[in-house]
């Protein structure tokens, strides 16, 4: 049986123990594992945050009442603009751009996970500067616009914009759920 001298040295084997400043006898094998523990488990959350972070990631904005103006253009119509940027590090294909419309904040915030308006409409022609489908690479840009006094079944969609949440979804090949903003006219 070891007894620990008053020395610090253990008893028989001769095996050095350092005072850590808690004063419990701690050896140096088990400050390296602890160390190399604590190092393992910050790689680990910085690959899981590096993964998460990884992939396109696209910020879409939308412009309301936008007009054209030039020499040749006699459109007086307004628009809403809708911009992506893919802000990621991959690329990734556009499939679609459609339209939401939900009754109130409330049916918007109890469909949020499952992003299935009460009514959607698909825009086949969002008279982009590239049709859809389109790559966009990262760091590219991509632009759509919509007219705004455009019938949407029964209702101009800026009748709906004021009546409700009109949102708008791009869907793209990377996600399993489209990118949302919501418009918003005045």
């Amino acid at each position: 049986m070891r007894h620990a001298r008053k020395n610090g040295h253990a008893g028989t084997t001769g095996e050095r123990q350092e005072k850590t400043a808690m004063g419990s006898n701690v050896d140096s094998t088990t400050l390296v594992a602890w160390w190399g523990a604590v190092v393992a488990t910050g790689v680990l959350i910085w690959d899981v945050v590096k993964w998460r972070m990884s992939g396109p990631r696209l910020r879409v904005t939308v412009s309301p009442n936008m007009e054209f103006l030039g020499p040749e253009i006699r459109d007086s119509s307004r628009y809403v603009i809708v911009n992506v940027v893919n802000t990621g590090d991959r690329p990734t294909t556009l499939t679609h751009l459609c339209l939401g419309y939900f009754d109130s904040r409330f049916q918007r915030l109890k469909t949020k996970l499952l992003r299935k308006p009460k009514r959607l409409w698909y825009f086949s022609d969002p008279g982009a500067t590239s049709p859809l489908p389109h790559v966009l690479n990262p760091g590219m840009e991509w632009k759509g616009k919509v007219n705004q006094s455009e019938k949407l079944n029964d209702r101009k969609l800026e009748e709906l914009a004021k009546a409700g949440h009109l949102v708008c979804q791009i869907s793209h090949s990377c996600a399993k759920k489209p990118t949302e903003t919501r418009i918003v006219l005045r």
